[in-house]
């Protein structure tokens, strides 16, 4: 990659200093989106996962950045347990280019791709996954 490209920036993760001018101009709703491009839903509003893709073939949530640059990538078949899930989230919260858009949407990704609500804690219970049901979880992305 070209570093003087200017498509590129390496601080793109960064926070910018908080313009309440800029805030104002750049508020949208959701249903300012939607009004603008029909083509958007709301499942697709809802499946923005903050440049995390889901790699269905390799059961991997990857991080990209704007440029399409792999930064990270989570290992699904290593989330089988409540306690994983929140040791992968805690670990890229820790890193120094994760930005909370960064962290949100891994959440939203597991939860999307898992449901750890339902599946691995529940009431409170800790419950565990199997590799094959979360490969099964996967797939079922891949109709989607």
């Amino acid at each position: 990659m070209n570093q003087q490209d200017p498509a590129f920036s390496s601080d793109w993760w960064q926070p910018k200093p908080f313009d309440p001018e800029m805030f104002k101009a750049s508020v949208k709703t959701l249903g300012d989106l939607i009004d603008e491009d029909e083509r958007t839903t709301w499942a697709d509003l809802a499946r923005n996962w903050g440049g995390w893709q889901l790699d269905v073939e390799h059961h991997v949530l990857v991080l990209r950045d704007p440029t399409g640059r792999e930064w990270y990538d989570i290992d699904l078949e290593g989330c089988v347990t409540s306690a994983q899930v929140l040791d992968r989230i805690c670990q890229v919260k820790a890193k120094l280019w994760s930005a909370d858009v960064v962290v949100a949407g891994l959440v939203r990704a597991l939860d999307d791709i898992l449901g750890p609500q339902e599946r691995l804690c529940s009431w409170g219970r800790s419950m565990k996954l199997t590799k094959d049901q979360i490969r099964t979880l996967v797939n079922a992305r891949r109709a989607e």
